[in-house]
Protein backbone atom coordinates (compact mmCIF):
# COMPACT_ATOMS: atom_id res chain seq x y z
CA UNK A 1 0.00 0.00 0.00
CA UNK A 2 1.33 3.44 -0.90
CA UNK A 3 1.63 6.34 1.52
CA UNK A 4 -1.10 8.15 -0.42
CA UNK A 5 -3.46 5.20 0.01
CA UNK A 6 -2.67 4.96 3.72
CA UNK A 7 -3.39 8.69 4.16
CA UNK A 8 -6.69 8.34 2.31
CA UNK A 9 -7.81 5.37 4.40
CA UNK A 10 -6.94 7.13 7.65
CA UNK A 11 -8.95 10.16 6.58
CA UNK A 12 -11.88 7.89 5.78
CA UNK A 13 -11.53 6.34 9.23
CA UNK A 14 -11.57 9.74 10.94
CA UNK A 15 -14.72 10.69 9.04
CA UNK A 16 -16.43 7.43 10.10
CA UNK A 17 -15.41 8.02 13.70
CA UNK A 18 -16.84 11.55 13.65
CA UNK A 19 -20.14 10.16 12.39
CA UNK A 20 -20.20 7.53 15.12
CA UNK A 21 -19.37 10.14 17.77
CA UNK A 22 -22.44 12.07 16.60
CA UNK A 23 -24.64 9.13 17.60
CA UNK A 24 -22.80 8.71 20.90
CA UNK A 25 -23.58 12.29 21.87
CA UNK A 26 -27.25 11.30 21.94
CA UNK A 27 -27.04 7.64 22.97
CA UNK A 28 -24.12 6.91 25.32
CA UNK A 29 -22.51 3.53 24.90
CA UNK A 30 -23.21 1.02 27.67
CA UNK A 31 -24.34 -2.60 27.89
CA UNK A 32 -28.09 -1.96 27.45
CA UNK A 33 -27.59 0.63 24.69
CA UNK A 34 -25.23 -1.66 22.78
CA UNK A 35 -28.29 -3.61 21.60
CA UNK A 36 -30.11 -0.58 20.21
CA UNK A 37 -30.57 -0.91 16.45
CA UNK A 38 -30.40 2.32 14.47
CA UNK A 39 -30.73 1.84 10.70
CA UNK A 40 -28.44 4.83 9.90
CA UNK A 41 -25.60 2.99 11.67
CA UNK A 42 -25.64 0.45 8.82
CA UNK A 43 -23.68 2.87 6.63
CA UNK A 44 -20.96 3.24 9.28
CA UNK A 45 -20.77 -0.51 9.86
CA UNK A 46 -20.58 -1.36 6.16
CA UNK A 47 -18.03 1.38 5.40
CA UNK A 48 -15.80 0.41 8.33
CA UNK A 49 -16.02 -3.31 7.62
CA UNK A 50 -15.28 -2.71 3.95
CA UNK A 51 -12.13 -0.79 4.86
CA UNK A 52 -10.95 -3.64 7.11
CA UNK A 53 -11.55 -6.06 4.26
CA UNK A 54 -9.77 -3.78 1.76
CA UNK A 55 -6.71 -3.37 3.99
CA UNK A 56 -6.50 -7.08 4.76
CA UNK A 57 -6.88 -8.01 1.11
CA UNK A 58 -4.28 -5.59 -0.23
CA UNK A 59 -1.60 -6.25 2.37
CA UNK A 60 -2.25 -10.00 2.19
CA UNK A 61 -1.43 -10.06 -1.52
CA UNK A 62 1.56 -7.77 -1.06
CA UNK A 63 2.96 -10.24 1.45
CA UNK A 64 3.48 -12.77 -1.33
CA UNK A 65 0.31 -14.79 -0.74
CA UNK A 66 -0.76 -16.17 -4.09
CA UNK A 67 -4.30 -17.29 -3.22
CA UNK A 68 -6.97 -15.75 -5.43
CA UNK A 69 -9.96 -14.08 -3.78
CA UNK A 70 -8.82 -14.52 -0.16
CA UNK A 71 -11.39 -13.97 2.57
CA UNK A 72 -11.61 -13.73 6.35
CA UNK A 73 -10.76 -17.43 6.68
CA UNK A 74 -7.38 -16.68 5.08
CA UNK A 75 -6.87 -13.34 6.78
CA UNK A 76 -7.44 -14.53 10.36
CA UNK A 77 -4.49 -16.93 10.77
CA UNK A 78 -2.22 -14.69 8.71
CA UNK A 79 -2.88 -11.45 10.57
CA UNK A 80 -3.08 -13.09 13.96
CA UNK A 81 0.51 -14.21 13.41
CA UNK A 82 1.74 -10.79 12.28
CA UNK A 83 -0.40 -8.40 14.36
CA UNK A 84 -1.59 -10.43 17.38
CA UNK A 85 -5.02 -8.84 17.18
CA UNK A 86 -6.85 -11.43 19.29
CA UNK A 87 -5.30 -10.18 22.53
CA UNK A 88 -5.19 -6.50 21.59
CA UNK A 89 -7.26 -4.35 23.93
CA UNK A 90 -8.48 -0.94 22.86
CA UNK A 91 -9.55 1.60 25.44
CA UNK A 92 -12.97 2.96 24.59
CA UNK A 93 -13.27 6.63 25.53
CA UNK A 94 -16.82 6.42 26.77
CA UNK A 95 -18.23 6.28 30.26
CA UNK A 96 -18.06 3.79 31.89
CA UNK A 97 -14.37 3.42 31.08
CA UNK A 98 -13.84 0.04 29.37
CA UNK A 99 -11.93 -2.04 26.83
CA UNK A 100 -13.11 -3.54 23.58
CA UNK A 101 -11.46 -6.60 21.97
CA UNK A 102 -13.08 -6.95 18.54
CA UNK A 103 -10.75 -9.70 17.31
CA UNK A 104 -10.84 -11.84 20.47
CA UNK A 105 -11.22 -15.52 19.63
CA UNK A 106 -11.11 -15.10 15.86
CA UNK A 107 -8.56 -17.92 15.50
CA UNK A 108 -9.18 -21.31 17.10
CA UNK A 109 -6.13 -22.11 19.21
CA UNK A 110 -6.42 -25.85 18.50
CA UNK A 111 -7.01 -25.78 14.74
CA UNK A 112 -5.50 -22.42 13.79
CA UNK A 113 -8.60 -21.70 11.73
CA UNK A 114 -10.99 -18.75 11.69
CA UNK A 115 -13.78 -18.65 14.26
CA UNK A 116 -16.67 -16.37 13.24
CA UNK A 117 -16.80 -12.85 14.67
CA UNK A 118 -20.26 -11.43 15.32
CA UNK A 119 -19.43 -7.93 14.07
CA UNK A 120 -17.94 -9.33 10.87
CA UNK A 121 -21.03 -11.45 10.26
CA UNK A 122 -23.23 -8.39 10.90
CA UNK A 123 -21.17 -6.35 8.45
CA UNK A 124 -21.44 -9.00 5.74
CA UNK A 125 -25.19 -9.42 6.18
CA UNK A 126 -25.75 -5.66 6.06
CA UNK A 127 -23.51 -5.33 3.02
CA UNK A 128 -25.62 -7.77 1.02
CA UNK A 129 -29.12 -7.42 2.55
CA UNK A 130 -29.25 -4.07 4.29
CA UNK A 131 -33.05 -3.74 4.44
CA UNK A 132 -33.75 -7.31 5.52
CA UNK A 133 -30.91 -7.32 8.08
CA UNK A 134 -31.24 -3.75 9.40
CA UNK A 135 -31.67 -5.00 12.99
CA UNK A 136 -27.96 -5.85 12.92
CA UNK A 137 -27.24 -2.10 12.80
CA UNK A 138 -26.68 -1.89 16.52
CA UNK A 139 -24.57 0.55 18.45
CA UNK A 140 -22.49 -2.37 19.73
CA UNK A 141 -21.72 -3.60 16.22
CA UNK A 142 -20.81 -0.08 15.12
CA UNK A 143 -18.40 0.33 18.04
CA UNK A 144 -16.85 -3.09 17.39
CA UNK A 145 -16.45 -2.56 13.63
CA UNK A 146 -15.00 0.95 13.83
CA UNK A 147 -12.83 -0.17 16.77
CA UNK A 148 -11.55 -3.12 14.75
CA UNK A 149 -10.61 -0.77 11.92
CA UNK A 150 -8.77 1.48 14.38
CA UNK A 151 -6.79 -1.47 15.75
CA UNK A 152 -5.72 -2.50 12.25
CA UNK A 153 -4.59 1.04 11.45
CA UNK A 154 -2.71 1.29 14.74
CA UNK A 155 -0.89 -2.02 14.31
CA UNK A 156 0.10 -1.93 10.64
CA UNK A 157 3.39 -0.15 9.93
CA UNK A 158 2.12 1.21 6.62
CA UNK A 159 -0.15 3.65 8.51
CA UNK A 160 2.49 4.90 10.98
CA UNK A 161 3.48 8.04 9.06
CA UNK A 162 -0.16 8.99 8.43
CA UNK A 163 -0.94 8.55 12.14
CA UNK A 164 2.01 10.80 12.98
CA UNK A 165 0.77 13.49 10.61
CA UNK A 166 -2.66 13.39 12.25
CA UNK A 167 -1.04 13.78 15.72
CA UNK A 168 -2.48 10.44 16.81
CA UNK A 169 0.75 9.00 18.26
CA UNK A 170 2.08 9.78 21.73
CA UNK A 171 5.72 8.70 22.01
CA UNK A 172 5.44 8.82 25.80
CA UNK A 173 8.71 10.69 26.25
CA UNK A 174 10.78 8.46 23.95
CA UNK A 175 13.38 10.34 21.94
CA UNK A 176 15.47 8.90 19.11
CA UNK A 177 17.93 10.13 16.52
CA UNK A 178 16.67 10.27 12.97
CA UNK A 179 13.16 9.83 11.57
CA UNK A 180 10.45 8.92 14.06
CA UNK A 181 9.57 5.94 11.87
CA UNK A 182 12.80 4.32 13.16
CA UNK A 183 11.07 3.81 16.49
CA UNK A 184 9.19 0.86 14.99
CA UNK A 185 12.39 -1.10 14.43
CA UNK A 186 13.72 -0.21 17.86
CA UNK A 187 10.55 -1.44 19.54
CA UNK A 188 10.53 -4.62 17.50
CA UNK A 189 14.11 -5.36 18.49
CA UNK A 190 13.20 -4.49 22.10
CA UNK A 191 15.91 -1.82 22.25
CA UNK A 192 13.21 0.42 23.74
CA UNK A 193 11.44 -1.14 26.71
CA UNK A 194 8.51 1.21 26.56
CA UNK A 195 5.31 1.60 24.60
CA UNK A 196 3.82 4.27 22.43
CA UNK A 197 0.13 5.11 22.45
CA UNK A 198 -2.01 5.47 19.34
CA UNK A 199 -5.04 7.54 20.26
CA UNK A 200 -8.13 8.82 18.45
CA UNK A 201 -11.27 10.53 19.64
CA UNK A 202 -12.84 7.20 20.63
CA UNK A 203 -10.05 4.65 21.07
CA UNK A 204 -6.49 4.05 22.21
CA UNK A 205 -4.14 1.09 21.78
CA UNK A 206 -0.51 0.50 22.65
CA UNK A 207 2.48 -0.67 20.65
CA UNK A 208 5.62 -1.92 22.33
CA UNK A 209 6.52 -3.83 25.47
CA UNK A 210 3.90 -2.43 27.80
CA UNK A 211 0.35 -3.56 27.14
CA UNK A 212 -2.80 -2.53 28.95
CA UNK A 213 -3.46 -4.61 32.08
CA UNK A 214 -6.33 -7.08 31.96
CA UNK A 215 -7.96 -5.27 34.88
CA UNK A 216 -8.75 -1.78 33.60
CA UNK A 217 -8.93 -0.42 37.13
CA UNK A 218 -5.16 -1.01 37.33
CA UNK A 219 -4.38 0.98 34.20
CA UNK A 220 -1.86 3.68 35.10
CA UNK A 221 -1.74 6.38 32.38
CA UNK A 222 1.76 7.32 33.51
CA UNK A 223 3.02 4.20 31.70
CA UNK A 224 1.49 5.13 28.36
CA UNK A 225 0.94 8.89 27.93
CA UNK A 226 -1.96 10.23 25.92
CA UNK A 227 -4.03 13.30 26.76
CA UNK A 228 -7.38 11.55 26.72
CA UNK A 229 -6.06 8.51 28.58
CA UNK A 230 -5.03 10.79 31.45
CA UNK A 231 -8.51 12.30 31.56
CA UNK A 232 -10.26 8.95 31.60
CA UNK A 233 -7.83 6.86 33.64
CA UNK A 234 -6.14 9.48 35.80
CA UNK A 235 -8.20 8.39 38.77
CA UNK A 236 -6.34 5.04 38.65
CA UNK A 237 -2.90 6.64 38.75
CA UNK A 238 -0.73 5.48 41.64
Amino acid sequence: MTNDAAELILNWYLELERRLCGFLQTIPFNTPNAKIALPPLANIIVDAGSLVDTIFREEFSRGGNARKNPDIRDFAPHYETTLQLSTLKAVLYQYPFSYITPFAGWVNSATGKYTPLQWWDDYNKLKHERVKEYLRSTLGTAIATVGALFQVLARMNVFFDALLRQDMIDLNGISIDGPLRNILGLMQSRNILHSILIESELFAVTRGCRVFPNDISKLNPRSYGGKKLWRYAGRHSV
